[in-house]
């Protein structure tokens, strides 16, 4: 076909609309900063003395991971946001929400 974009072309354009694309969530993630955020527990992926590394998502799709006691997996849980590094927010559980129920735990 005439009139093809280059591969090289192609791969620049890519790599400055990845780059944007994350400056932007970077920005939007950071102006979320000391609000709480309602979070989807999805898997825990490790574990330290303080407790189970669990990680989930927000209602907008921004990844989180918060290190709590209990594992979270499948619950909603009331998270404040602490710090958004690497990719994704870091937070503080502050009321678990259950599913199933329309009781919540609150978290001191």
């Amino acid at each position: 076909m005439k009139h093809q974009v280059s591969k090289a072309v192609k791969k620049e354009r890519s790599a400055r609309m990845l780059a944007l694309s994350n400056e932007m969530e970077r920005g939007f993630a950071e102006s979320l900063r000391g609000t709480r955020q309602s979070v989807l527990w999805e898997q825990v992926t490790g574990a330290t003395p303080e407790g189970f590394i669990n990680v989930g998502y927000t209602d907008n799709y921004i990844r989180v991971r918060a290190v709590h006691p209990r594992d979270l997996t499948n619950s909603i849980a009331e998270t404040e946001v602490d710090l958004y590094t690497d990719n994704m927010i870091h937070g503080t559980v502050k009321e678990i929400m259950t599913p199933s129920s329309e009781l919540a735990l609150h978290i001191p």
